[in-house]
């Protein structure tokens, strides 16, 4: 019985110590997310500032796109391509390209695009590397629209 919680304990171990090793040379290729925004987002509501935006009708969604592709799977430039499904039941394409291997985008939808065309209900996201698809993320209730598209 000894000797089994030894090994156990040394399996254990190694597995500790190689698990950095493994976060250490993947990759995590694509993650989005989207929140909603406000007048509440904008600095000058909290240190009351003059600020044109908050006269305006400020209300919407920003999407923000982060990739990390390695290296060694694919070559630049990629080409980012975004399908979302708004509240207007429309099929909306946004397309990229990206030029390094790391980074960030932000995409808004507010203001008069906010209010025509609605809130985004869901959306895939996926990276191309001339026409390999080399990473996609997609939210839990997507499905292949079927319908006309913008």
């Amino acid at each position: 019985m000894v000797e089994a919680m030894k090994a156990l304990y040394l399996s254990r171990k190694a597995l500790c110590l190689i698990s950095p090793v493994f976060l250490l040379f993947s990759c995590s290729p694509l993650t989005v997310r989207t929140e909603k925004i406000n007048q509440k987002h904008l600095a000058s509501y909290y240190a009351e500032t003059p600020d044109p935006l908050r006269c305006r009708f400020f209300k919407g969604q920003q999407m923000v796109v982060s990739w990390d592709i390695c290296r060694h799977k694919a070559a630049l430039p990629f080409k980012l391509k975004i399908h979302l499904i708004r509240s207007s039941h429309r099929l909306e394409i946004i397309e990229r390209i990206l030029t390094c291997h790391r980074g960030s985008e932000v995409f808004y939808f507010l203001g008069d695009d906010w209010c025509k065309n609605g809130e985004i209900l869901t959306w895939r996201a996926e990276i191309f590397s001339g026409n390999q698809l080399i990473a996609c993320k997609f939210q839990k209730p997507w499905v292949d629209w079927i319908g006309d598209s913008n």
